[in-house]
């Protein structure tokens, strides 16, 4: 759904998402759309879409009422979004970007964050050794996703569940 430079983003290691991943800024209540502004257009959208990851993602009611108006504004010849205050047209799939930004991104980078800043506490010092084989071991698995078990008929675990053991 996504063009290439966002596909990666789910691969990512925990230690590279969290410190590496340059997510999006994200706007605050009190956003001001001007009276009139029409965010459908039919203006081209711009090709070079890593443009959306320095891009303010709008507040999640601008951003749930773009995804619900999007496929009928695309049905009326809609080919682009613009957002207030930007020259740029943006393509009409980034509301759905926006929406994993704030339910899938945000609260993952968030619980790691809160997770990897548990593992520097001082009481944890005399297990430097289990706690740098930790950060290794975040260092390759990716942020999302599940963990497998290594024998057949185990059950396996979603990442996001291993955060709950680091914090």
């Amino acid at each position: 759904m996504f063009p290439m430079p966002f596909k990666a983003i789910p691969k990512l290691p925990v230690i590279d998402f969290v410190y590496g991943a340059h997510l999006p800024p994200v706007s605050k209540k009190g956003y001001n759309v001007p009276e009139g502004h029409s965010f459908f257009s039919t203006e081209t959208p711009i090709n070079d879409v890593t443009i959306l990851k320095m891009l303010r993602v709008p507040p999640t009611d601008i951003v749930a009422q773009l995804v619900d108006q999007s496929k009928q504004a695309w049905l009326d010849g809609s080919s682009s979004i613009q957002l207030p205050g930007e020259s740029m047209y943006v393509p009409l799939w980034a509301p759905n970007f926006w929406t994993r930004i704030y339910f899938d991104f945000l609260p993952s980078f968030k619980a790691w964050h809160t997770a990897l800043e548990w593992l520097k506490r001082d009481e944890l010092l005399p297990f430097k050794d289990q706690v740098q084989a930790t950060l290794k071991s975040l260092s390759t698995v990716p942020w999302c996703g599940n963990i497998y078990a290594a024998l057949p008929g185990k059950t396996a675990f979603t990442m996001s569940s291993l955060q709950l053991y680091l914090s």
